[in-house]
């Protein structure tokens, strides 16, 4: 598949539904008079007001096991959470969720959204983000949503006993926003490694790495386990508890098991699914003076163990298959590749976090769907600049090899995987951050120095093997 094809196939597809999920669901917001939306458009940013004497509340559900119909099972998202909600005695008020399809289809995701936005308006309820989450023919129903609520509740109705559903949270004055994402379809190399709690360590990355960038602080990460087969929910739970101390995050994961809605590798395995969202309590003068990049500032590679983080992940399924066969991973040299595929994303956001709070990083980039074109040409092009990446972390040799057994052209390894390096950052202090890197266990390394974009704009890098790549960050 070369750079057009997943271009379209997978980045533009998954625009294509997540902005029709933000029209549909737009219209939502008006639903009560909690919602201040405080940046507009697909990528705008709306949060709750909780009142003065209240807390938040988080809880998250996935809709009725049992129930086949799209738009049925979708209502019942929202139906289970408001039921969550009243049998707490708290008022629920604005959700976030996570569509699963197999292909993202946009006519199934209008009966979905359709479902869901005719049950928030019964009750009142405003959608605040909904993620499109493409996972093939893990998905065995038609879809399968995560859905996280914030309900809010009296400081004095705080109950002792929290049954393992509900997280709460001081907004501290401070707008509450959520964003949903899951693991994805990497989740079947955990499960051939047989180490599948790793799962929820890529699932709290593509959350929290989203969050820094709008100058967010995490305070509850909410994920559903959906278990089919026989795995126990106790690592996942016990896992999770150890990610929460790390991260000082409150991180609640609820397990749902003997999901017939998902599927594993093979018939007949057991298989399993993490998705869910992070709330976040919104710094409202960052967001009027966002992270930028200027000309003349350094632009540093950040990096942490080797991993291939948690997209493009389609493409490395196939190639282990039409390599070393369906059971690849029983294979000596596949079980030495798995030790890598299987390898969790590296989560960024504590450095990022540091270094935007003590002003070194003046903008910060972790490479997840779309890569060097989406996730740094795309937003440097947009500021004005162009950065001439040279000096690169180079791939693990599991990724290149990966890579030329794919085919295909150099550019389009680099826009769908990070080959080597798991994020960027922008600078005028190069000794700091990297020393503060190092504290967090990564490492960083100047690549570039920014440049206003003139002939070019976005980045032009020199990949592993001396080929140059140019995104312009313009399509």
């Amino acid at each position: 598949m070369d750079l057009d094809d997943y271009d379209t196939l997978v980045n533009k597809k998954g625009d294509e539904g997540s902005e029709l999920l933000a029209k549909i669901f737009a219209p939502t917001l008006r639903n009560n008079g909690f919602v201040e939306v405080v940046q507009e458009g697909m990528n705008g940013v709306a949060g709750l007001r909780i009142p003065r004497g209240h807390v938040g509340v988080v809880h998250s559900s996935i809709g009725d096991p049992g129930e086949m119909n799209a738009a049925a099972y979708a209502a019942s998202v929202i139906t289970r959470l408001v039921q969550q909600a009243k049998a707490l005695g708290a008022k629920p008020v604005g959700l976030a969720d996570e569509i699963n399809t197999q292909t993202g289809d946009t006519g199934l995701l209008r009966v979905v959204a359709d479902a869901m936005v005719e049950r928030a308006n019964h009750h009142q309820l405003a959608i605040l983000n909904g993620e499109n989450a493409l996972l093939g023919s893990r998905v065995t129903t038609d879809a399968n949503i995560v859905g996280t609520m914030i309900s809010i509740l009296r400081e004095d109705a705080l109950p002792s006993d929290r049954d393992g559903v509900y997280t709460f949270f001081d907004p501290q004055g401070r707008l509450a926003w959520i964003n949903s994402d899951g693991q994805g379809t990497k989740a079947e190399f955990h499960e051939r490694a047989k180490r599948y709690h790793l799962a929820l360590e890529d699932s709290v990355a593509m959350k929290l790495d989203d969050t820094i960038k709008r100058g967010a602080q995490p305070v509850v990460v909410s994920d559903i386990v959906e278990i089919h087969g026989t795995l126990s929910f106790s690592q996942f739970s016990s896992y999770a508890h150890q990610l929460s101390l790390e991260l000082g995050i409150p991180y609640m994961v609820q397990g749902e098991l003997h999901s017939s809605r998902i599927a594993g590798y093979r018939p007949g395995l057991s298989a399993f699914n993490v998705g869910g969202s992070v709330v976040s309590l919104i710094d409202e003068e960052r967001l009027k003076n966002p992270l930028h990049p200027s000309e003349g500032e350094y632009l540093v590679a950040v990096k942490g163990r080797p991993n291939p983080r948690s997209n493009g992940i389609t493409d490395l399924r196939k190639i282990m298959i039409a390599w070393l066969g369906e059971n690849w991973h029983q294979t000596g040299e596949g079980k030495k590749y798995l030790k890598f595929l299987s390898a969790p994303s590296t989560i960024l956001y504590p450095a990022f976090r540091e270094l935007v709070d003590e002003r070194l990083a003046t903008s910060v980039y972790h490479l997840s769907g779309g890569a060097y074109n989406g996730k740094l040409a795309k937003p440097l092009a947009k500021a004005g600049l162009f950065a001439p990446i040279h000096d690169l972390f180079p791939p693990a040799e599991e990724a290149r090899v990966l890579a030329e057994k794919l085919g295909g052209t150099t550019a389009s390894w680099y826009a769908k995987w990070p080959m080597g390096t798991d994020g960027f950052v922008t600078t005028n202090d190069v000794h700091e951050t990297i020393s503060r890197l190092r504290k967090h266990g990564l490492e960083g390394r100047v690549v570039a120095r920014l440049q206003t974009a003139r002939e070019k704009s976005g980045v032009e890098l020199t990949a592993y093997n001396g080929e140059k790549v140019y995104f312009s960050g313009r399509k």
